[in-house]
């Protein structure tokens, strides 16, 4: 799954439905906690593989036709890119209007 894997896609979550292989349609998605990557997947046919994301994880894979995973942090030049989602700083802090907080 996910052959190559480009520096711009860290964070993005990435949903693929039903795609048509030799060993039966293939359906995963890539979810974000932090800097590593969950990966869901599932397979619909009867022939037996092996699935690998080795442009994330080079280390995983496995041959269950269904299920979930946490990848290992992707490195790209030898360096980890560490995402912090707690801490947006490009999300502007919006004032609360009195009378219409919740206290």
């Amino acid at each position: 799954m996910l052959p190559g894997f480009n520096e711009e896609w860290l964070g993005q979550p990435i949903a693929v439905h039903r795609l048509p292989t030799a060993f039966g349609l293939l359906s995963f998605a890539l979810r974000w906690h932090g800097a590593r990557p969950a990966l869901l997947w599932e397979v619909e046919g009867d022939r037996n593989l092996t699935l690998r994301c080795a442009s994330i994880d080079p280390e995983w894979s496995t041959t269950d036709q269904r299920g979930e995973a946490l990848l290992e942090a992707p490195v790209f030049d030898h360096v980890h890119r560490h995402l912090d989602h707690a801490s947006e700083e490009s999300v502007p802090e919006t004032p609360v209007d009195e009378g219409t907080s919740f206290t």
